[in-house]
């Protein structure tokens, strides 16, 4: 039974590293380290003894190598862990050492040789039928511990209530609490197959999310320059809501996919359950579709993100079967509908991933804030109208200053700033860093004038009001941080080209600054700055869509979110209280319900290669 059910460390050690804490190799070199250290000190501390262990001895032994193994499996955090995976060494060998020594010393000296035999083949023999058992166990309870954790699994999951986690498990509850089936993923061969998924798309017109999404998940993407073949294998398309001219159902029949009349029939072709091992949500909403845009009394456009989710919801419940879902861009129009996914995917163990393409993509340097450093003031740029300006540098931000000291402690306010209030913190630097602003733009192509200039000259014919949409010109949205931090978007649509981020960091005399190559438009005006465009030059490549592709290729095939989902659910509700702030004319809006602590993920969520010296 020991060697069954305890000396499992090559099966549970590299699911632990991988799928209890989001971890790499580093990770699983440093449990190994752990349990080595503690089993150095168990060896030392069996050999020093002059006598064969007494019965009482082996018996604490024991007891506490079972005791340090639930702590392990239990162990909220990678310290802990380690730190009980020493005492777990410590205990597995003084008692291994203890046990074959009284064992060789009982037995009689002619049978000594046999006995020993014996004993390894149990020991040895029954830790193999113990990882295929382990193996199995892991599918439906995790890695942590194998069987203990099954066990145990209910109380350690439940302090994480719905005050959105406090920590590094974020990526655990995603991946080792959910119900994958990867024993449906395997042929009878023993080979694995690759996971199906279903994509449910609002609409599919040339240059779509859609086109641009899927389409790379069915022909493959561009991973900087290396052409790669995806992992997943596209099973089912959806159209919910066709324009004149679109493309779904010649992409059907090119690619020789389940047609689905349904978002139900996309997951089942059979109506007897999910039969998919993914699904894809994209429920853009675009003029260029040949459908008009409706808003709401805010201004934010109507979409039906929030339905497409709870329906696949309620299939992965009534299937018994939770399966991957990803959620382009936000998790929803308003808090309520935001809140409610976040608690539904938790409540079922569905793996979630939603957001931005834009914080996967390359950055220019590739920049990472360094793990623990004190942030004091961050200022974006960007340009477009609507939403997406607002939300891709918020994406793009929270995903660098999540890493900062004491990680995220969540939002205590947002607020809209335009008009007049616009342009005096624009001048005067009252409401975010003159320099910092002057950083990011410096960093990207801008019009020479400086932005007061260029907004005189070119007026904006776009209506402004509560009930429309941001205009993405003399407008920013300010995010006062629980822990001090602020961060400013400043919308400056024409008057520059991308996005840029500018960062202070407490000990730094310059402050970290990187673009991303998104957001780039072709050019009217003369400008000047970093990478200037000649007017009506060509868009460079960004590359965007390809690295977000590649993530979510790993995502469904794996059920690990590259990030953690709280990452989105905090970007979500910050859009929705800058919209909020905007009808009230700009007022700051309190966000208590944006209390949200996390942890950010082990892996780098970008691609870290430099593209800047180079012509993109």
């Amino acid at each position: 039974m020991t060697g069954t059910l305890a000396w499992e460390f090559p099966t549970t050690l590299p699911l632990l590293a991988t799928d209890a804490f989001a971890g790499n190799a580093a990770t699983y070199s440093a449990l190994v380290m752990a349990l080595s250290i503690g089993s150095i000190v168990g060896g030392l501390f069996a050999a020093g003894r002059r006598a064969a262990s007494r019965p009482i001895i082996l018996s604490l032994t024991a007891i506490a190598w079972g005791a340090t193994m639930i702590f392990a499996a239990l162990a909220p955090t990678l310290a802990l862990a380690l730190a009980a995976l020493a005492l777990v060494g410590f205990a597995s060998i003084a008692f291994n050492a203890g046990a074959k020594t009284n064992l060789q010393l009982t037995s009689r000296p002619d049978m000594r040789g046999r006995v020993m035999a014996l004993w390894a083949m149990c020991w040895g023999g029954s830790a193999v039928i113990g990882a295929h058992w382990l193996a199995g166990s892991r599918r439906s309870s995790g890695a942590g511990g194998g069987c203990w954790r099954a066990v145990f699994r209910p109380w350690s999951s439940g302090w994480c209530s719905f005050r959105f986690c406090g920590a590094m498990d974020a990526p655990e509850r995603e991946g080792s609490r959910n119900m994958l089936a990867n024993e449906a993923m395997t042929t009878t061969s023993g080979s694995r197959r690759k996971p199906k998924f279903a994509a449910v798309v609002n609409e599919f017109w040339p240059g779509s999310h859609a086109d641009l999404l899927v389409g790379r998940l069915h022909d493959g993407y561009e991973v900087l320059w290396t052409p790669t073949e995806p992992l997943c294998e596209l099973a089912s398309l959806h159209v919910l809501d066709p324009g004149p001219g679109d493309l779904g159902a010649s992409r059907i029949r090119e690619w020789d996919v389940r047609p689905a009349g349904r978002l139900r029939d996309a997951l089942s072709g059979t109506g007897g359950g999910i039969d998919v091992d993914g699904v894809v949500l994209i429920a853009e909403r675009n003029p260029r579709s040949g459908r008009p845009e409706e808003f709401d009394e805010r201004g934010r456009p109507r979409d039906r993100r929030h339905e497409m989710f709870m329906q696949v919801a309620r299939e992965c419940e009534r299937s018994a079967r939770a399966v991957p879902v990803f959620l382009d861009k936000h998790l929803g129009n308003t808090w309520g509908e935001i809140s409610e996914i976040y608690e539904t995917s938790r409540r079922l163990s569905i793996p979630l991933m939603a957001g931005s393409s834009v914080p996967v993509t390359v950055r220019c340097p590739p920049i990472e804030i360094p793990v623990g450093s004190r942030v004091k003031e961050v200022v974006a740029v960007a340009t477009g109208s609507g939403e997406p300006p607002i939300f891709h540098p918020l994406e793009l931000v929270q995903s660098m200053i999540e890493r900062r000291a004491g990680f995220e402690t969540g939002v205590a306010s947002v607020r809209f700033v335009s008009g007049d209030r616009f342009w005096d913190a624009f001048t005067d630097g009252g409401l975010w860093s003159r320099e910092l602003a002057d950083a990011a733009i410096e960093a990207v192509p801008h019009y020479a004038g400086g932005a007061r200039e260029y907004y005189r000259r070119y007026p904006s014919s776009i209506a402004d009001g509560p009930a429309s949409s941001p205009r993405g010109r003399e407008e920013a949205v300010v995010v006062d941080y629980n822990d001090g931090t602020r961060v400013s978007v400043l919308l400056l649509t024409g008057f520059m080209l991308r996005r840029a981020v500018a960062v202070r960091v407490d000990g730094m005399r310059e402050p970290l600054v990187t673009w991303t190559p998104t957001g780039s438009k072709l050019t009217d005006v003369p400008m000047i700055g970093a990478g200037v465009a000649t007017p009506g030059q060509k868009k460079p490549p960004t590359w965007n869509f390809d690295h977000l592709a590649s993530f979510l290729d790993r995502f469904l095939f794996t059920g690990l979110s590259p990030f953690p989902i709280e990452r989105t659910v905090l970007t979500s509700g910050i859009l929705d209280a800058a919209i909020t702030s905007r009808q009230s004319g700009g007022e700051a809006v309190d966000t208590p319900y944006l209390d949200i602590g996390y942890r950010p993920a082990t892996t780098p969520g970008q691609l870290a290669r430099r593209i800047d010296k180079q012509n993109a």
